[in-house]
């Protein structure tokens, strides 16, 4: 039994593995999905979680390339090196559950997103690992590149998770489910419409502002920013920002609200008179706002009964949930679908969904989101390089 769930393997039974490192750049999330064939039908269940923490070192060196100031043979370099963090945070997980290399059948791997640009003339978007190096090493099927075929059918690639929570959560409607990561999005589900879209920065802005000013990678629990005092001649200005303005589908990342971002934001807050902490009250309540305003302009209509789920690293900041709770009529709760347990793990289940939906050649983007012209089977993949 994990997470209170029963299993027996059989033929119509698997377990795969879910790996998603994300634009906060903290490290790799490691979900164990379970696979259970019933009625023709597939259900997912997460079965376990883990995490494993970038180094230092390593955070400076992807920074590196998204500044653009590393040779391609460093960046080469640092898709392996990568890939030996993954490995060891495959192995974390696996022996945390007593499982073994020959439990698993597939691993999806969404890698760490070096750049994505679905707007330029040549659209591209790279998530840096060795896919083959995990295949070798696990001996299993390793599904990956998950945006670029909908990239190829004019979609923006992102963002992907909403596709699984209409297959989680189908039933339960209407609900907006929020992720709260590096990069905040939200996805609204109802009766006949999946709409989701990246609103703007999560907890991105936050933690650069705290390694900034505090030394610190986090502020852990918001108790930086419950000590400061909120700007708001600072936090309207912000709110000017013309990606808020824009009509979904749209998506976001450290291309935009880069370090040069930063810095601007926050000297702007200090000239208009504020401290330290009080840079981090103003951004906090940036990434609230944001999300509580694209949900009343895009959802006018939501009804007061429905429900906001609250995902990802954010959802650990009592300061910043507190900011939100305080601006929506509608109940917010922790965790995907009520599931506390899903609060850090849903990325990642994503993604061993998504590479189950690949290996049964069923579409893995909602064109709704996305902007895509069709639904397409999304992933390449690497098959298990030797028989046992």
């Amino acid at each position: 039994m994990y997470y209170g769930i029963k299993y027996q393997k059989d033929e119509k039974t698997q377990i795969g593995l879910g790996l998603m490192s994300g634009t906060s750049l903290d490290g790799v999330d490691v979900a164990v999905v379970l696979v259970k064939e019933e009625n023709g039908e597939f259900n997912y269940h997460l079965i376990g979680f883990d995490f494993l923490n970038y180094e230092k070192e390593l955070k400076e060196k992807i920074l590196k390339v998204e500044e653009d100031s590393i040779t391609i043979f460093d960046f080469a370099r640092l898709q392996k090196e990568l890939s030996y963090v993954y490995e060891k945070a495959i192995n974390k997980t696996l022996k945390k559950y007593n499982l073994k290399n020959t439990d698993i059948a597939f691993i999806g791997c969404h890698g760490q997103t070096i750049c994505h640009n679905p707007n330029d003339e040549f659209s591209y978007t790279v998530q840096a690992f060795d896919a083959n190096y995990l295949a070798y090493k696990f001996n299993t099927t390793i599904v990956y590149d998950f945006r670029n075929m909908d990239l190829c059918a004019s979609g923006q690639g992102a963002p992907l998770v909403p596709k699984v929570e209409q297959v989680l959560y189908a039933k339960d409607f209407p609900n907006i489910y929020v992720n709260i990561g590096g990069i905040t999005n939200i996805t609204y589900l109802d009766k006949k419409n999946c709409i989701a879209f990246d609103t703007g920065p999560g907890n991105m802005l936050i933690d650069g502002a705290m390694r900034k000013l505090f030394n610190q990678e986090y502020d852990d629990n918001g108790q930086t920013s419950k000590k400061g005092i909120l700007n708001k001649q600072a936090l309207s200005y912000l709110l000017t920002d013309e990606y808020y303005k824009l009509p979904y589908p749209k998506s976001t990342g450290r291309e935009y609200f880069n370090d040069e971002y930063l810095e601007k934001a926050i000297k702007m807050i200090k000239d208009c008179g504020s401290n330290d902490s009080d840079v981090i009250t103003t951004l906090t309540y940036l990434t609230a706002i944001h999300l509580t305003k694209s949900i009343k302009r895009f959802f006018p209509n939501l009804d007061e009964n429905s429900k906001i789920f609250l995902n990802g690293g954010g959802a650990h900041n009592s300061h910043l949930v507190e900011i939100i709770r305080a601006n929506m009529p509608q109940e917010v709760i922790i965790g995907a679908g009520g599931n506390e347990e899903l609060v850090d793990a849903k990325e990642a289940m994503s993604f061993a969904v998504l590479a189950h939906l690949t290996l049964n050649h069923k579409p893995g983007n909602v064109t709704t989101v996305t902007g895509a012209k069709e639904e397409v089977v999304l992933g390449s993949v690497i098959f298990a390089p030797r028989k046992e």
